[in-house]
């Protein structure tokens, strides 16, 4: 399968972090992108951002009451998708990010490298 507009070849690594990116959004508090919401919302996928999320956002949740450190599980899934969107290109990375936001529960369990 390939991305129509520049024939980018999607890799089953690029579905599945896709995947993790829409389940990010699954999780309470996470409905406009929670701790990664600069990356995975307003697609500054530039590496400056990667490292800023890792370092300044993860950590902590923001709600009605303010910032309270974030469950282990939130740190966890934030990591893999930050790790996960790191050693792509900035074009994958757009490309992710697109993905998750369009197929989010219709992605497919299982693809092939093309």
């Amino acid at each position: 399968m390939t991305a129509q507009s520049d024939q980018m070849p999607l890799t089953s690594a690029m579905w599945e972090l896709a995947g993790l990116c829409w389940d990010w959004y699954q999780l309470p508090g996470n409905d406009v992108g929670g701790a990664l919401h600069v990356v995975l919302d307003d697609m500054n996928i530039e590496d400056r951002n990667l490292a800023w999320c890792r370092t300044e956002s993860i950590g902590v949740l923001w709600t009605d009451e303010g910032r309270v450190p974030a469950p282990p599980e939130y740190v966890a899934a934030a990591t893999a998708i930050l790790d996960g969107l790191a050693v792509l290109d900035d074009a994958q990375r757009a490309m992710v990010v697109h993905m998750a936001d369009v197929y989010g529960p219709t992605r497919p369990k299982e693809t092939t490298d093309v």
